[in-house]
């Protein structure tokens, strides 16, 4: 069954239509120990094919699912729903509350839940551009980002394929949560794009993008040194005066980060041992962009070389992502901290979101703006386009 999604969902014949389905896993990298669900007042939902009207909460233990509101569910390996309409509402302790719809199976894994929901990608699609295009306005930036969205999906849907779905619900694969917050502009983006997507010479791309590039976006190979795409090079974003991207909500920044902190950042991600104490860090090279490539962190009697986009990552995940907004500065090491003067926000490589809402406010079409991200590409109908390699 998942050989088969995967090989439609990855081939996407000329008659491609919202039918079209993808398994999401939900919650993933949480662990589900308890999950409650309740209809939408709205929701049709059937459990096991038994109409659900009311609340009922899955545990697991040693492998089945356990549920005491309906003796029909408890014991099961697994338990499937069919919930659509206004959908049905999951919910636990330690997860937030999101609206789903689709065909959702929940699997005992020892004593944890797994859920996935099964949908049409381009209803997937109005969750993920809803939440990616939450800062945008403009129409012709929804319909980027929805056909961006929809190529990027299309090249990661076998990234969980071990795991017996398509993609996950984060941001490695999109952020995903649902039907409870979609907005109509979005919706009709990816409404009025169905089936396009983004290919170079006949194949689909990569299609990465980011917040705000500050001015210049950066060549792939730069950002992470084992990829390399003809079209993911670095871009200017339009006037060196005034980028398409400088409305951006936080377009120049500073940021001061004290060594202290960045030894436990540093530490949790195995650059530093410990008891070894930072004494100053250094800029090694710039990108194309501008973007520092590496940092010199001198520590303990010797010197670390870390590629600035593992450094960004190892701040972000540990001091939060505001604390280093994005990839995109100059550095400063003082006696006991670093001072970032930075422009942008994420890490710079393929569309740069608030780019897009920039040039759609000047005008450009959706199709112009992804081929000034994504040079040399074209935007055309699924089924047209093979699989990159």
């Amino acid at each position: 069954m998942l050989r088969t999604l995967l090989i439609l969902f990855l081939l996407l014949p000329a008659a491609a239509s919202a039918q079209d389905r993808v398994s999401v896993g939900i919650y993933h990298g949480r662990p589900v120990t308890r999950l409650t669900l309740s209809p939408h007042a709205s929701g049709q939902v059937t459990a096991e094919r038994a109409l659900l009207r009311g609340k009922v909460a899955l545990t697991a233990s040693g492998g089945l699912v356990r549920c005491k509101e309906r003796k029909a569910l408890d014991g099961r390996k697994s338990v499937n729903l069919s919930a659509y309409g206004g959908g049905v509402w999951l919910s636990g302790p330690g997860l937030p509350r999101r609206l789903h719809k689709g065909d959702i199976t929940i699997t005992a894994r020892g004593n944890r839940l797994r859920v996935t929901a099964m949908v049409p990608i381009e209803i997937y699609l109005q969750g993920v551009v809803s939440y990616e295009a939450r800062d945008l306005s403009r129409p012709e930036a929804f319909k980027a980002q929805a056909v961006a969205a929809r190529t990027y999906a299309l090249s990661k849907a076998q990234s969980h394929s071990r795991e017996g779905f398509n993609l996950c619900d984060t941001p490695h694969c999109q952020f995903y949560a649902g039907f409870a917050d979609i907005n109509p502009v979005a919706a009709r983006a990816v409404m009025q794009t169905a089936g396009e997507i983004i290919t170079y010479k006949g194949k689909t791309i990569s299609a990465f993008y980011h917040s705000a590039c500050g001015g210049f976006t950066e060549g792939i190979s730069a950002v992470w040194p084992y990829e390399d795409k003809p079209y993911l090079k670095a871009v200017q974003d339009g006037p060196a005066a005034r980028p398409y991207c400088s409305p951006a909500t936080g377009f120049r920044w500073k940021k001061k980060i004290t060594f202290s902190s960045l030894e436990r950042a540093l530490k949790r991600g195995g650059w530093l041992k410990d008891g070894e104490k930072i004494s100053s860090v250094a800029v090694r090279g710039h990108g194309k962009s501008g973007r520092p490539l590496k940092l010199a962190v001198r520590a303990g009697g010797r010197v670390v070389e870390v590629s600035t986009s593992e450094f960004y990552h190892a701040v972000g995940r540990t001091l939060g992502w505001t604390a280093m907004p994005g990839n995109l500065f100059e550095l400063y090491s003082g006696k006991d901290y670093i001072m970032l003067d930075g422009k942008g926000a994420g890490h710079g490589v393929g569309m740069c979101q608030w780019g897009a809402e920039g040039m759609a406010r000047k005008g450009f079409k959706y199709w112009e703006i992804l081929e000034h991200y994504y040079p040399g590409t074209r935007v055309e109908k699924m089924g047209k386009a093979g699989k990159e390699k």
